[in-house]
């Protein structure tokens, strides 16, 4: 039966949802993958203008370079004219398990710029997010175990 599940995400691979036995980047095992990559650039202007609804001003974005990015462009349509004092700056991730790689983003710039206000956004919480995340959607704590 775990083959046939195996096969049958392997078939599917292209969904944004799939099931199966997955390696995930933060190097945890899961039964279920969140594959941001299966979004449509449809898909990723409609997470982009709902974030703009709920996230802080800020003056640039920037995407985790692991599944940030596609998004990340798409927020700059909504960045501030006017740069803000202190820098505020919005960094961007498809899928929030450990925060391992939105953290270490922000770690980064955090050396760049010390006064900017940094804060984060991702398209799917697997976990729960630190108080500076804002996840748009995030996945049932019971689901979280799987």
């Amino acid at each position: 039966k775990g083959k046939e599940v195996t096969q049958s995400a392997q078939i599917f691979s292209h969904h944004l949802f799939q099931y199966g036995k997955f390696s995930l980047s933060s190097r945890r095992q899961s039964r279920l993958k969140l594959e941001c990559n299966a979004l449509t650039s449809a898909d990723l202007d409609t997470c982009a203008l709902l974030l703009q609804y709920i996230l802080p001003a800020f003056d640039f974005a920037v995407g985790v370079s692991t599944g940030g990015d596609a998004l990340a462009y798409r927020m700059q349509a909504f960045q501030t004219v006017e740069k803000l004092k202190p820098r505020h700056i919005l960094i961007i991730d498809d899928v929030f398990t450990t925060g391992a790689s939105i953290c270490k983003e922000r770690d980064k710039l955090k050396k760049k710029g010390p006064t900017a206000v940094i804060f984060g956004a991702v398209i799917f919480a697997r976990a729960p997010t630190p108080a500076w995340v804002t996840a748009l959607f995030t996945l049932n704590s019971q689901l979280s175990l799987i």
